[in-house]
């Protein structure tokens, strides 16, 4: 069984060595963002974490059901921001993971989750000798260790050749004719792309990243088999400070409800008051909304850092959370009032996203207050709460409720070209371009001057500068598949056989764009 074990452990080193070399080829391309080997740098971390475990509980399988999941929808979803909150959400999932054992969190041990397991990474022992590393002497062959040591001599040997070999090529023309006879000589040469800076330049980077992968990705592998000595805190006095936060709270509470009382005067002023007191309505909605959100926040924060526990400090805390909860709740009516009239856009939707996920944080800590349990063991909840809303905007898709179920206006008129810069993912793209093509078309055989058609010539010509850019990167001989994207590839597949020159060509002769884009009288965005 021992000798299995070793076995084992040997084609786990041989799996992440050929996994680094991978990795690190996969990634690293100058043509597209790699968007696809990231995605898998992701996956496969998670799973070594995971097979690395000694005894998998059920917050391992949570953590590595998040990482996938979200990994998945990296590759599937095209919306830049939604793209760049998912990186970092999970590196922050799979911080927690692995510098991290228990649903018992720290504030300090989430916020720096990722630098805490990067530093619990670099600290586990990596050697075949020592006796963390799985692959122990007096439980491994001479066969074995003949068989690491050699593996790692080839990979190390042939790094050096690869990084020096082109510099000496182009320092010394003697020693270029030599390397040009060799290979001409073993008959590779037409194998071999051509050695220019760019090929030294990517290789560069591939042999340094599959160094840096197989210093790393054995120890990810061995994580689990260290023990974590951290105790578990008790949180008992964490975030108690040196002074009361009563009379902080009290203020807040008081400042809240001269709020409240000016806040209900304003809601039943007329457009004419508003503007009298320097504010449109689109201005209004917008400042409202996130004034009341950080203010919300910041009370969050104040009742999370106090720990008093006697009457007075109890009876201001409640009230602090019901005036809190009915802060939010106006917030969203000021939002969804303003959305009601000019539709969604990518920040009023964010608004509704952050509005639930403070409203879930507000409820936790409630209900931990209510039964005095430790406030530590609010955060696990939080990261799980934060994960299932990511996951659920994803599902929901902003993009195709922008493009399809409540676009956005602008002077009673939709909004095209804001739609033309939010719809990577509505899978609308050939209906919109087909829409506004035809619609200029026709303005031209009714004689509609440019100047009325407003903002169409440019959302056309965006649409236009996407399907070149899709055409560009899936149309060619050599498919990007370091890049691939499914939202991408779908709507490639949907438009590749649109002419865009043509269209473009019309634009252009019918002089439909605009040397400047039209000012927007509304404000569109919240």
């Amino acid at each position: 069984m021992k000798n299995q074990k070793s076995t084992m452990t040997t084609q786990a080193l041989l799996v992440t060595t050929l996994l680094s070399a991978f990795l690190s080829w996969f990634l690293v391309h100058f043509e597209f963002f790699p968007i696809f080997a990231i995605a898998c740098i992701f996956w496969s971390l998670s799973m070594l974490v995971l097979l690395g475990k000694e005894k998998r509980s059920r917050l391992d399988y949570f953590y590595f059901f998040s990482t996938s999941v979200l990994s998945f929808f990296l590759i599937y979803r095209a919306n830049i921001l939604l793209s760049f909150i998912n990186i970092w959400t999970i590196i922050y999932v799979g911080g927690l993971w692995m510098s991290q054992d228990s649903t018992v969190l720290s504030l300090v041990g989430t916020i720096l989750a990722p630098v805490m397991a990067f530093v619990r990474v670099l600290a586990v022992p990596f050697s075949p000798g020592h006796t963390v590393f799985p692959i122990q002497k007096e439980h491994t062959t001479k066969d074995h260790e003949k068989s690491y040591t050699w593996l790692i001599s080839v990979f190390a040997a042939a790094a050096v050749v690869i990084v020096i070999t082109p510099f000496l090529v182009s320092a010394n023309p003697l020693f270029a004719r030599f390397i040009d006879w060799l290979l001409k000589t073993i008959n590779i040469l037409r194998y071999l792309p051509k050695i220019d800076n760019e090929f030294i330049a990517v290789n560069s980077f591939r042999v340094v990243l599959f160094i840096i992968f197989a210093a790393m990705l054995p120890r990810v592998f061995l994580l689990g088999s260290v023990n974590n000595d951290e105790k578990e805190n008790s949180d008992e006095h964490q975030g108690v400070l040196p002074f009361s936060l009563v009379l902080a709270k009290a203020a807040a509470a008081c400042i809240l409800i001269v709020f409240f009382v000016t806040q209900a005067a304003l809601y039943f002023s007329s457009p004419a008051t508003l503007i009298a007191m320097g504010l449109t309505q689109s201005q209004y909605a917008r400042e409202v909304f996130g004034q009341l959100i950080i203010v919300a926040t910041i009370i969050l924060f104040l009742l999370y850092a106090d720990r008093q526990k006697n009457t007075r400090s109890r009876m201001l805390t409640w009230v602090l959370i019901f005036q809190v909860l009915f802060l939010i709740v106006m917030a969203v009516k000021s939002d969804v009032d303003y959305t009601l009239l000019h539709g969604f856009t990518e920040k009023r939707l964010w608004g509704y996203a952050l509005t639930i996920w403070l409203i879930g944080v507000f409820i936790l800590y409630a209900k931990a207050y209510l039964r005095d349990l430790k406030y530590a063991r609010i955060l696990f909840p939080t990261v799980v709460m934060s994960v299932c809303l990511l996951i659920t905007i994803h599902v929901i898709n902003f993009d195709m409720l922008i493009a399809n179920v409540l676009p956005p206006t602008v002077n009673n008129q939709i909004d095209e070209r804001y739609i033309s810069e939010h719809s990577r993912d509505s899978g609308s793209r050939r209906r919109l371009t087909l829409a506004l093509y035809n619609d200029l078309a026709n303005s031209q055989v009714k004689g509609v001057t440019p100047a009325d058609l407003g903002e169409k010539g440019w959302a056309l010509w965006q649409h236009l500068d996407v399907i070149s850019y899709l055409k560009n990167k899936y149309g060619q001989k050599r498919f990007p598949y370091w890049a691939f994207h499914i939202a991408e590839y779908m709507e490639y597949l949907s438009i590749k056989d649109l002419n865009d020159e043509q269209m473009r060509s019309f634009i252009e002769s019918h002089n439909l764009l605009p040397a400047q884009p039209v000012e927007l009288i509304q404000i569109n965005e919240q």
